[in-house]
């Protein structure tokens, strides 16, 4: 298996994919488009590289983690990107959160090139990914799935082979559905008991002692009692990105999707608010300003 591991992106995701991956053995290889990301990797003692192409061209496996489709067909498929540095065989870990179809029309084209991709999603935030309380969600050829199993042991709790290319970005939308909504409810809930003389800390206490107890009660609900909202763990405006895409998915497929839409107005409210570059904790403000959310 690789011992020589690409990355595409070194933000929040990929510095903590390979803050496991370097003391699991493997060697590292990655770009990103600002340079102190680069020399972050360096410093940690990976190696640094000017491009997808030269990631490619010098890895055994790449793991691709970008904040949107428009970059991902881009560093994959564009000028300098992993297909002209990829050989035949080589396999592409996409873990980025993207449609469905682009994963699948991505896929496509680099098997022209005879270069594998599996969207390989991950549900976790980069502080679970960092202690590698996260799991994959993949989507792909189960030959190079099966092959890739130390890197899953390497990075997360358990991976989960869930058909052909296109399924991992669904699950992906399916679990980030779930968590933006939770989310928002969160602070709906400590809102609401606030407004009546509660005390926030107690409160997420109780709800984590009770049965509406959640993975977003901990992690998110603690942001909102300490009202921190930066470094972000995943910012709003990458939620509306992801909204989006859930509710193009429900419109392919004639499914309404009302908690998304709702989602989508209290987030847009909230980078109206000037949060959006903000944790999708920051929600909580919006219900907190007077009048709360309009």
């Amino acid at each position: 298996m690789a011992q020589t591991v690409g990355m595409v992106g070194l933000g929040l995701m990929g510095t903590a994919m390979y803050g496991n991956l370097l003391p699991a053995g493997f060697q590292v290889i990655g770009y990103d488009v600002l340079p102190e990301k680069v020399a972050a990797l360096v410093a940690a003692g990976g190696k640094g590289a000017g491009s997808a192409a030269e990631v490619a061209r010098g890895a055994d496996l790449v793991i691709s983690s970008l904040p949107h489709g428009g970059i991902v067909e881009e560093a994959m498929l564009g000028p300098g990107g992993a297909a002209e540095g990829g050989r035949p065989g080589l396999t592409v870990i996409e873990t980025s959160t993207v449609a469905p179809e682009l994963a699948r029309e991505v896929a496509r084209r680099l098997a022209e090139r005879e270069i594998i991709l599996l969207d390989a999603t991950i549900s976790g935030i980069s502080h679970m990914v960092a202690r590698k309380d996260c799991i994959f969600m993949v989507g792909g050829d189960r030959g190079a799935y099966e092959r890739c199993e130390p890197i899953w042991d390497a990075l997360a709790r358990r991976a989960y082979y869930l058909g052909p290319n296109g399924a991992g970005a669904m699950m992906k939308l399916v679990a980030n559905l779930v968590t933006g909504v939770n989310s928002v409810v969160v602070a709906e809930g400590l809102a609401l008991g606030m407004k009546a003389g509660l005390d926030a800390a107690q409160m997420r206490e109780i709800l984590m002692d009770s049965a509406a107890a959640s993975r977003m009660v901990d992690i998110r609900g603690q942001f909102m009692v300490e009202r921190k909202y930066t470094p972000p763990v995943a910012t709003i405006e990458i939620f509306m990105k992801d909204a989006e895409l859930m509710l193009d998915a429900g419109r392919r497929l004639g499914l309404p999707l009302p908690f998304v839409e709702t989602m989508q107005r209290v987030f847009q409210a909230t980078k109206s608010d000037g949060h959006g570059q903000h944790e999708v904790a920051s929600v909580f403000e919006t219900y907190l300003r007077p009048g709360g959310v309009r």
